[in-house]
């Protein structure tokens, strides 16, 4: 009830089959945790249904989510603290290591909300008031670029995943196919639009050394040989993606506090 109750978005059946299994301080998922559908709809009295089209989960009744609403702080005290435990727990499993991104989405679905929502989570517990433990771990994840890999990886596909890319056996409906257009538009089209550039300037480069050189053209090449080597060494340089740190992330997810401790980790070393 406390992760339908304080999710930030309705969870699929799958996402709280493996929040529920999942305990602080794992490092593989007990498969045998793993409860059915009809388990928890029985441990929740009721209260909850799944959407047997969409494998939503969601509270019975809109009168019932309001009643949670308003009860939620007192019946789950700090339940936003132990959703980013449990966020952080899930993003380093053992299995997470190296796995792609479609792997990750298919076999691990908690795994891409924890990446959206964890620091979400963590600011509303709210992150003053966070236990020393979960701050540690936080920082643990954001500071080791083996744990962080299957965050960043997660959030750089968001759009993508959001549009059902990666979704196993997922219908291509006019809705979700427009929206994969536009993820793809807005993350993979300037890169097109670049190697067509690229192609084009090599076509040209080609039509132009197609004919003979003349005196006057091996006298340009060789003078500004050197300066075109400068030049592309530091495009080169500059259009390198800078490498996003564990101090860039904690502020993309607004943390202040996390932020602050890194900063001073950062500025002692």
């Amino acid at each position: 009830m406390a992760w339908v109750c304080y999710a930030f978005r309705a969870l699929s059946l799958k996402e709280l089959q493996h929040a529920l299994a999942v305990e602080p301080g794992d490092i593989i998922l007990d498969e045998d945790l793993v409860m059915d559908g009809q388990s928890i709809t029985s441990l929740c009295a009721g209260l909850v249904v799944v959407d047997q089209r969409t494998s939503i989960v969601n509270l019975v009744h809109y009168s019932t989510k309001s009643y949670f609403d308003d009860i939620r702080h007192m019946q789950f005290s700090e339940f936003h603290a132990n959703i980013t435990l449990v966020g952080d727990t899930y993003l380093t499993l053992d299995s997470l290591k190296g796995a792609k991104i479609w792997e990750m989405v298919q076999d691990y679905p908690l795994a891409c909300y924890d990446a959206q929502f964890m620091g979400d989570h963590a600011r509303n517990s709210p992150e003053e008031s966070l236990e020393p433990s979960i701050v540690d771990m936080i920082c643990n994840v954001l500071s080791h670029p083996d744990k962080r890999k299957p965050l960043l990886s997660l959030l750089d596909g968001l759009d993508l995943i959001q549009a059902g890319f990666y979704s196993k056996g997922r219908p291509m409906t006019r809705q979700n196919t427009a929206a994969l257009v536009d993820a793809f538009a807005e993350t993979e089209m300037p890169n097109l639009f670049d190697s067509m550039l690229e192609i084009e300037n090599a076509d040209t480069s080609s039509t132009m050394s197609s004919r003979a050189p003349t005196e006057s053209d091996t006298s340009t090449l060789m003078g500004d040989r050197a300066e075109d080597e400068e030049v592309w060494e530091t495009k080169i340089k500059s259009s390198r993606v800078p490498e996003v740190t564990a101090l860039n992330l904690a502020a993309s997810m607004g943390l202040a506090k996390i932020a602050s401790l890194l900063l001073k980790e950062t500025t002692n070393h």
